[in-house]
């Protein structure tokens, strides 16, 4: 149980709500997927992590969703700085991953500031064993590792989010 803790600290002190519900970009009433948009089309907007995360890949989940996250990170241009792995209510499993963009210390100005930062929640299609996912993020301190790369990419995405601090 000791394992635990400080994934479930770090959970705790970091959840909030995560929003995986259709954005207005694409219609219920049609299947046509935006257009990938590269991460340059952003530069120099106020927010060009968000906008492109929005725009490129979770108006675009369909594209992702039941496809092992390996077609994702092909797609994703921002490097992964760190990540979590979410807890369930259900003992040894994990449900979810969060990927940050920025460094640890960014995260928590841009929340000192009421900036929503940017983290991008995978929720897996079949929750993973925490026997597996615990001890490497324990071992890479949530640092993205290849490692990480390899294990995850061949899971399957339910669904894609982003964590809403409701700041913005």
């Amino acid at each position: 149980m000791k394992i635990y803790i400080p994934i479930i600290l770090m959970l705790l002190l970091g959840c909030k709500n995560v929003k995986t519900t259709s954005t207005n970009s694409v219609s219920n009433n049609t299947t046509t997927v935006p257009k990938y948009q590269k991460l340059n089309t952003f530069k120099g907007t106020t927010n060009d992590t968000l906008a492109y995360v929005r725009t490129s890949i979770i108006d675009r989940k369909s594209e992702y969703i039941g496809k092992e996250l390996k077609v994702l990170l092909n797609d994703l241009e921002l490097p992964i700085n760190n990540y979590l792995i979410g807890l369930s209510n259900l003992r040894g499993i994990s449900t979810d991953i969060r990927f940050k963009f920025y460094p640890k210390n960014v995260v928590e100005l841009k929340k000192q500031a009421k900036i929503d930062p940017v983290i991008l929640v995978i929720i897996w299609e079949t929750p993973l064993p925490l026997d597996i996912v615990d001890p490497m993020v324990l071992k890479s301190k949530g640092v993205w590792t290849n490692e990480e790369q390899e294990y995850y990419s061949k899971q399957k995405v339910k669904d894609i989010g982003l964590v809403d601090y409701g700041f913005q």
